[in-house]
């Protein structure tokens, strides 16, 4: 037989296997093949049904794949030291894109201060927690230490209270950076305005409120009016 027949016999074969039972609404896909070939491909069929073996590689699959499989009682299950990792994976991303962490590198900071720095940076965007608890979820927590591989004994109050003298030492030059990268990427026409809201709040009337009331009379910190 010549390659191309054989070739024919093996996309007929395959044709009426994984369309077994069906019947045809058109015109009979076997016809686009010479009679030699059609021939061969009732041939090699009947012989395939009659000796069983059309469903002798799916059940090899299934059989190699139940074997491979665990079979796991998820009630059974315990976990160690579980940390959260989606959004914190999200925020070094981005980092990496506008180039900061090879930014501060430049500034003569060390390995260790570059790592603590964005990993510090990144649990605060996406926690918003003060600098002792971004300490402790950095520690307990976030998985953010091993997406930068940055030994989690390192993480120390010291340490995290000193990243924002770090920042402030290069201000001038950080806030130049990303205006530059932000604009290059964005192009955007406006500018970017930071405000630390650490310790906002607003003011207003409520005097039918028992809330603003015990407030005003001292048991909060910032009084309503």
């Amino acid at each position: 037989m010549k390659p191309e027949e054989i070739r024919d016999i093996s996309c007929g074969l395959t044709y009426k296997y994984e369309h077994q039972g069906e019947r045809e609404l058109w015109e009979d896909q076997m016809a686009v093949y010479s009679d030699v070939v059609r021939h061969k491909i009732d041939e090699y069929w009947q012989r395939l049904v009659e000796e069983k073996k059309l469903d002798v590689i799916h059940q090899a699959f299934e059989a190699s794949r139940a074997k491979a499989e665990r079979r796991i009682d998820v009630d059974t299950l315990e976990h160690r030291d579980a940390r959260d990792i989606g959004a914190e994976w999200l925020c070094l991303q981005a980092i990496r894109q506008i180039g900061f962490d090879r930014f501060l590198r430049s500034l003569g900071w060390d390995e260790e201060q570059v790592k603590l720095a964005i990993g510090h940076l990144i649990v605060r965007t996406v926690y918003t927690p003060s600098e002792l608890k971004s300490m402790r979820i950095m520690r307990d927590n976030s998985g953010v230490c091993e997406l930068l591989d940055l030994a989690i004994e390192s993480v120390t109050q010291r340490k995290v209270y000193s990243v924002a003298d770090w920042f402030l030492k290069e201000k001038e030059k950080i806030e130049r950076y990303l205006c530059q990268t932000t604009d290059d990427l964005f192009r955007p026409t406006n500018r970017i305005m930071l405000f630390d809201l650490t310790n906002f709040y607003f003011e207003g009337r409520k005097d039918a409120s028992r809330k603003a009331r015990l407030q005003a009379a001292g048991t909060g910190t910032c009084h309503q009016h």
